[in-house]
C-alpha cells in the first residue's frame, strides 16, 4: 500500500520528532539550507522531499506500515493510504472511500484509506498502536465478505435524532467485536475488555441485568456479521421502545397503540416490512404510524393516476 502525508501534517511530525533526537541538529541545518531557495514554489517542494526523507531516517512511519501489515485484507485491498490531521481530534479515525473501478482495474485500486489522526499521536507508541489497530480490524471488517458490511443502517421512523441514536448503538456494539478480536490474537490488552464493557453497558443500559452477558456474546464471537449486529442493536432498540411505551416505528412516546398490527392489511405490513426489516406485529406500533402506512398504497396508486407534467 502507497501512503502519503498531508505537508503540513508531516513537516509538525519531523519537527516535534527531530527536537527530541540527537541527528535533528543534522535536520535543521538541513532545513535552513531549504530556506535558502529563492523560487516558493521550489522552495515547497523541497522541504516535502525533506520531511519525507526523515520520516524514514526516524522511523515515522514504521508503526503505521507494520499496523498495516497486521491486517491482509487492508494491505491487499487498498492502493493508498492518505495520513493527515482531522478538523477536530474528536474526529480521529479512518474512513474507506470507494469509487467504481475503471474497466479491467483491480478492486484494490479503487479504494482509498483516509486516516485522520493528531500529529502527536505518531510520537507515542502506547496510544497509536490501540488507535490504529482498532481502525484498522474496522477497514478489514468493511472489506471481509463474511461480515458483509453495508454503509448504511435500516431506516428509521422519528427524524435525525433515531438515525443517530441508531448509529451510536450500531458502533458500540461493532467496537465490542473489534476489541474481542484484538485481546484474543494479542493486539490489545485484556483490560480493554473491562473497558469495553462499561462503554456497552452504558450505551444499552435498557438491557438492565442481561447486558453483561449480551456485551460478552459480541466480544467472545470470533465471526461477527454486519447483519447481527443490525439484528441485535434495533431488537435492544424496539425493546427500551416497548419498556418505555414507545412506538416501535417511529421510536415516539405514546399510550395510543394499535390495537391488533396483525389485522393490518397485507399491503401495509408488506410496507412496513420494507422499511424495517426487523420488525414484527408482535412489536407494535402507534395508531398513527398505522394509518400512515394503511394509506400509502392508496396515495402511491392515486399518485400514479395523476397527469405527467410536461
Amino acid at each position: 500500500m502507497e501512503i502519503d502525508y498531508e505537508p503540513r501534517f508531516l513537516d509538525e511530525v519531523v519537527l516535534r520528532a527531530a527536537g527530541a533526537r540527537p541527528e535533528g541538529r543534522l535536520f535543521y541545518r538541513e532545513r535552513e539550507r531549504v530556506y535558502a531557495i529563492g523560487d516558493p514554489e521550489e522552495r515547497a517542494r523541497a522541504f516535502d522531499r525533506l520531511n519525507v526523507a526523515w520520516c524514514e531516517r526516524l522511523g515515522l512511519a514504521r508503526s503505521l506500515a507494520d499496523a498495516v501489515a497486521e491486517q491482509p485484507l487492508v494491505a491487499g485491498g487498498v492502493a493508498r493510504c492518505g495520513v493527515g490531521r482531522p478538523p477536530d481530534p474528536r474526529d480521529a479515525g479512518a474512513e474507506l472511500l470507494v469509487r467504481p473501478p475503471e474497466p479491467g482495474e483491480p478492486p484494490a485500486a479503487a479504494r482509498v484509506l483516509r486516516l485522520l489522526l493528531p500529529p502527536e499521536m505518531l510520537l507515542a507508541p502506547d496510544t497509536l498502536w490501540p488507535f490504529l489497530r482498532r481502525e484498522l480490524q474496522h477497514v478489514a471488517d468493511m472489506l471481509d465478505p463474511r461480515f458483509g458490511y453495508e454503509p448504511k443502517l435500516p431506516p428509521v421512523m422519528g427524524g435525525p435524532a433515531h438515525e443517530r441514536l441508531l448509529r451510536d448503538r450500531y458502533r458500540v456494539a461493532w467496537d465490542a467485536t473489534v476489541d474481542g478480536r484484538l485481546v484474543r490474537a494479542g493486539r490489545l490488552p485484556p483490560g480493554a475488555r473491562a473497558e469495553r464493557e462499561a462503554e456497552f453497558c452504558r450505551t444499552f443500559a435498557m438491557l438492565g441485568d442481561a447486558a453483561p452477558a449480551a456485551f460478552a456474546r459480541l466480544f467472545d464471537d470470533p465471526t461477527p456479521t454486519h447483519a447481527a449486529l443490525v439484528g441485535f442493536v434495533t431488537a435492544a432498540t424496539r425493546g427500551a421502545g416497548r419498556a418505555s411505551g414507545a412506538c416501535a416505528l417511529c421510536g415516539f412516546p405514546t399510550a395510543d397503540l394499535e390495537p391488533d398490527p396483525t389485522a393490518l392489511p397485507v399491503e401495509a405490513l408488506a410496507e412496513i416490512a420494507a422499511d424495517f426489516p426487523q420488525w414484527r406485529p408482535a412489536d407494535g406500533c402507534c395508531r398513527q404510524c398505522a394509518d400512515l402506512y394503511r394509506t400509502l398504497p392508496m396515495s402511491r396508486a392515486n399518485e400514479a393516476a395523476l397527469p405527467g407534467i410536461r
